[in-house]
């Protein structure tokens, strides 16, 4: 009787370590490393550069000197670049684009020549720009046009960037562009007002 008991002691102590809970192997453990890292990116604007104290970078030209004369004169030279709008005092040859939208459109500028006048009545009839791209640099392969721009004529495509090109800063130096005037009559200060438009997409 004794023997019995003393064995069920035994083994109800060896029983005890069964009843702690038991270590789940690694293969049961649900997996935890499913992580991510996210971040916005905010599109910004598409707009001609603006140079220092918000100077546009887009040249205005300074002509040297023509001649009264009924024949014509052809590729007459820059000799500078100030505008006669005081308040615009960028006086640099580039045009430059800062496209910072993100989306890849392309876009182009145009330029449309008005009509040259001395402020007392009088023209300079069939006058013609002849803007040329002496160089460039670009960020992304951006097309730069050499074009005739005819007093009181239509705009002309003189830079552009197609669908996916022409995102960051594109840069062209205009200073190759020339003046002629087939006749010019009257002397005197003439000035013709030179419109820059930047539009977004490529030209159609």
């Amino acid at each position: 009787m004794n023997f019995k008991l003393l064995t069920s002691a035994i083994v109800l102590g060896m029983a005890i370590p069964a009843a702690l809970p038991l270590v789940a192997n690694a293969a049961d453990t649900p997996a935890d490393n499913a992580k991510s890292a996210t971040v916005t990116v905010t599109g910004g604007t598409l707009t001609i550069t603006k140079n220092g104290d918000s100077k546009q970078e887009a040249p205005s030209f300074q002509f040297e000197k023509a001649n009264v004369s009924t024949e014509a004169q052809t590729g007459l030279k820059t000799n500078g670049y100030q505008n006669t709008d005081a308040t615009d005092t960028y006086i640099g040859s580039n045009l430059s684009v800062d496209d910072d939208t993100g989306t890849g459109n392309g876009w182009h500028v145009t330029a449309q020549l008005g009509d040259f006048s001395d402020g007392a009545s009088h023209s300079l009839a069939g006058a013609a720009l002849n803007v040329n791209s002496a160089s460039g640099s670009y960020s992304a392969t951006p097309t730069a046009t050499s074009v005739t721009l005819t007093a009181g004529g239509d705009p002309e495509t003189v830079f552009s960037a197609a669908k996916g090109e022409g995102m960051g800063t594109a840069t062209t130096d205009l200073s190759g562009t020339t003046l002629d005037l087939p006749t010019a009559t009257y002397a005197g200060d003439y000035t013709a007002p030179l419109t820059y438009t930047l539009t977004s997409g490529p030209t159609a």
